[in-house]
């Protein structure tokens, strides 16, 4: 699979780790790459994404405060690996079913505890949360803002008729000790 070619709309230090990371990612799934994808400086983001976006907190706990409901996890593929999951998934709001997210996420299983680990291979519940849940500390430090042009898959999971220019982030997430436990994309819908 070609690497997904980013380019930076406006000056932003992390665009060469951003443009890695998201094609690593891309590429530890199947699911097709994004159309186009640019990095972009947080200023450019238009609310309520940029209020949903720039900021140090994980997702799920941002999703549920907003839409004030609970987040739930839908997997759509996973791969397993030698102490790493990957995953491609969406958050929808529970009580709906609505989208709210659409992400890839690589998980380093080495650094949970076993009963958490294998809550995270069940993919029932988003990472963010089970952290929560469990009292694990951690550190939510997004690395860059992107816009990105819809794949098959997004359209498919935010019902979009056509490729549509979305917003999203990449996003790592550190234990206390500051080694990563995820980095992870995340788009969400329009």
């Amino acid at each position: 699979m070609p690497p997904i070619e980013l380019t930076a709309i406006a000056p932003v230090k992390s665009c060469e780790k951003v443009s890695r990371l998201v094609n690593q990612l891309w590429q530890s799934v199947s699911a097709e790459p994004v159309l186009a994808a640019e990095v972009i400086d947080p200023g450019d983001i238009p609310e309520p994404y940029r209020t949903l976006l720039v900021h140090a907190s994980d997702m799920t706990s941002t999703l549920t405060d907003y839409h004030g409901e609970p987040i739930k996890l839908d997997v759509v593929e996973r791969v397993v690996g030698s102490g790493w999951l990957a995953r491609c998934s969406i958050l929808e709001v529970a009580r709906t079913g609505r989208p709210v997210e659409f992400g890839v996420i690589r998980i380093d299983l080495s650094l949970l505890h076993e009963p958490v680990r294998r809550q995270v291979l069940e993919g029932r519940v988003p990472l963010g949360g089970l952290l929560n849940e469990c009292g694990i500390g951690y550190r939510s430090c997004p690395g860059g803002f992107l816009r990105v042009k819809s794949n098959g898959t997004m359209n498919q999971a935010f019902h979009l008729p056509r490729p549509t220019w979305l917003y999203g982030r990449c996003n790592c997430l550190s234990d206390l000790a500051g080694r990563t436990i995820a980095e992870v994309v995340e788009i969400l819908p329009p």
